[in-house]
């Protein structure tokens, strides 16, 4: 198989990533923890910011690293990213006690490590989760190397490929989580039947972006989409990609 560009514009330009970091989350997450270890929901929930999407997990809760990364793909949750992030430091550290500012300010820097390791060296994070702060930004040239490691991994393929899950935590809380991206749900009228993942970026109602992959009679394409000014342009600029690349 060869990887190619068919097309291209502006990608190596400064974005806003917004949610798509997650997807960097767990990817540096899934090289340093088993998707069998136990994420603990502490009070990194403090961290949160009020307009952040959520996944509604609560303190005390414990979940498989597996399970708790649907909550995080799917409704997209900035409580999730910063729990997984914390948790994920601590173990790195090997310091469990290390207060949840600092771990996340940890993980930040795995973050920024493991890109530069791919050579995305057009980013910058300063958050797991990528609520749009000053200083967080990356480029679709460096999303796109995130894309291709994401397909390769099968545990991120099978979730950001998930259209709804429902997890049980660990301590027996259940929590029913549904996808924020439309290619993958049958019915709705943005679904492509070609579609299999993968993540929504959202700054606000003018900045839109989605990452997804799709495959039709053994080809393969990835499409990064940022910087769309509504939530349906960038699925409109994805669909005629599909059309035309497919």
């Amino acid at each position: 198989t060869k990887n190619e560009m068919v097309f291209e514009n502006r990608i190596n330009e400064r974005c806003y990533p917004a949610s798509i970091t997650k997807l960097i989350t767990a990817l540096v997450t899934l090289k340093y923890m088993d998707v069998d270890d136990v994420i603990v929901v502490g009070d990194e929930l403090n961290m949160v910011e009020p307009l952040s999407s959520r996944c509604d997990i609560r303190r005390g809760e414990k979940y498989k690293l597996k399970d708790i990364l649907y909550g995080l793909l799917l409704p997209s949750g900035g409580d999730a990213a910063y729990t997984i992030a914390v948790n994920c430091a601590r173990k790195v550290a090997k310091n469990p006690h290390m207060g949840y500012v600092a771990a996340k300010n940890y993980f930040v820097s795995l973050m920024n490590s493991y890109m530069k390791s791919i050579g995305a060296t057009g980013t910058h994070c300063v958050n797991p989760h990528g609520y749009p702060v000053d200083g967080h930004y990356s480029t679709v040239h460096d999303l796109l190397l995130v894309a291709r490691r994401v397909l390769k991994n099968d545990v991120l393929r099978s979730i950001t490929s998930t259209r709804y899950k429902y997890v049980t935590a660990l301590t027996g809380q259940g929590h029913s989580w549904s996808t924020t991206n439309s290619l993958i749900c049958n019915g709705y009228y943005y679904y492509s039947p070609y579609s299999h993942g993968m993540k929504t970026g959202t700054v606000d109602d003018n900045y839109t972006g989605i990452i997804s992959a799709a495959t039709k009679e053994g080809r393969t394409i990835i499409t990064v989409v940022i910087g769309t000014p509504s939530y349906n342009a960038r699925y409109d600029a994805t669909h005629k990609l599909y059309n035309t690349y497919l």
